[in-house]
């Protein structure tokens, strides 16, 4: 089993508070990411974006389940994987660091894979298609409000 890692990041003249609103709530993101579905299966704490929130996004055949593992606004915020796509271990932390007026918004991720071919896929797959697309819309969706 291999360790592959990840880390995307992108600024935003916006403040770290409004990126962090945008962020956490998963149900707004269809409004703002190619991601067609938004719901929670739990909420968690502080509700409903919280620890132990269980997130679905994507529509069927193409749905991910994420927790919160991690929510201390408005600067880190993390989440693991519990099913979606074919990765071991997946988590995800999103740090928002304050950038002279703006942000920078850094998101990394890791996951475990048995092959170097599909672990080199799937990493990406993620850093420059999934995650890079979402944090420059998190940041264009910030800029705009």
């Amino acid at each position: 089993m291999r360790r592959y890692e990840y880390t995307v990041r992108v600024r935003t003249a916006a403040p770290p508070e409004r990126v962090w609103a945008l962020l956490v709530d998963a149900t707004g993101w269809p409004r703002w990411t190619p991601v067609p579905a938004a719901a929670y299966e739990r909420e968690g704490d502080p509700a409903p974006h919280g620890v132990g929130a269980i997130r679905r996004l994507g529509r069927a055949p193409l749905v991910s389940r994420e927790e919160v593992v991690a929510f201390e606004a408005p600067h880190h915020f993390a989440y693991t994987m519990l099913s979606g796509l074919p990765l071991r271990g997946y988590r995800a932390d999103v740090h928002l660091v304050p950038d002279g007026t703006g942000t920078e918004i850094e998101w990394s991720g890791g996951f475990d894979a048995s092959s170097r071919i599909a672990g080199s896929f799937w990493n990406g797959v993620l850093r420059v298609g999934i995650i890079r697309t979402i944090a420059r819309a998190l940041a264009r969706e910030a800029d705009r409000h």
